[in-house]
């Protein structure tokens, strides 16, 4: 599993948690505990949604739950921010992306010009910025991520239970439900929906050893996901090579199986809390 501060987490569920995940990586960075959100929406923000203080100065943050923003979005919410009273010092724009070195240009150039006429200095921090901040605690890292870490160590756990000599259809099911990592994703499942949920497992192929050795067809096939009443929600599909281990993931949005670590740079994940 991989470290807290090299992870590839899941993306924000909505617009509200991403102000939230910022609020909370803004709290670290600032070292202001008491930094707090600015009104409810519908309210007059000053393109504004969290502000603190640094020592005795004011500072603020603009959450875009984007992947890019363009540069003239960027002034219109710096514009909006000069109103924000008292003045700030700092004022930050934390897009919900990948970092792009062209707009951290623009960002560097245009604050330059602010502080030149007075103003406050601008900056622009990414998702992985936001991540970096918050996996230095582990109580946001369960926060926003338990699931995930919960999932990450279940998947590490499979081809303890699933290679070797293959096992017959019942006596794998049974290895995998025996594994303490998926009584804990069972245990987080159930958690966080008082009980209504449980965490399911399905065997949707078995290995065929007469197929090439690396191919999919020589793997075990689960579905790993969640039954509700009424219905079963799958969260991922993974296969499990017999003879290495190896595990690969079936992506829906991009429609074919991938490694894991082209599986995490998908939206895949925006399900996992």
């Amino acid at each position: 599993m991989p470290a807290p501060s090299t992870a590839k987490w899941p993306r924000p569920k909505s617009e509200d948690e991403w102000e939230d995940m910022v609020l909370d990586a803004m709290r670290l960075r600032w070292r202001d505990p008491n930094a707090e959100r600015n009104g409810r929406r519908g309210q007059r923000q000053n393109g504004v949604d969290v502000f603190g203080r640094i020592g005795a100065s004011w500072v603020a943050a603009q959450a875009k739950n984007t992947d890019t923003l363009s540069e003239a979005d960027a002034k219109a919410e710096i514009s909006k921010a000069e109103g924000f009273q008292p003045p700030l010092l700092d004022f930050y724009l934390v897009i919900c992306g990948p970092r792009d070195a062209t707009f951290q240009e623009f960002i560097r150039l245009l604050s330059a010009e602010q502080v030149s006429r007075g103003s406050f200095r601008v900056h622009v921090l990414f998702f992985d910025d936001v991540c970096q901040e918050l996996a230095g605690s582990a109580a946001l890292v369960q926060k926003y991520w338990a699931g995930f870490l919960a999932l990450s160590a279940l998947l590490d756990a499979l081809p303890r239970a699933l290679t070797g000599p293959v096992l017959d259809t019942e006596t794998a099911f049974a290895r995998v439900e025996e594994l303490e990592e998926f009584k804990a994703l069972g245990d987080h499942v159930e958690a966080i929906s008082d009980g209504n949920v449980h965490a399911q497992i399905r065997i949707e192929g078995t290995p065929q050893l007469d197929a090439a050795r690396g191919t999919l067809d020589r793997a075990w096939h689960l579905a790993i996901g969640e039954s509700h009443a009424g219905h079963v929600t799958t969260l991922c599909r993974v296969a499990v090579d017999v003879d290495s281990g190896s595990l690969s993931f079936y992506s829906l949005s991009r429609d074919r199986w991938l490694s894991r670590n082209e599986w995490l740079q998908t939206d895949d994940l925006w399900w996992l809390q």
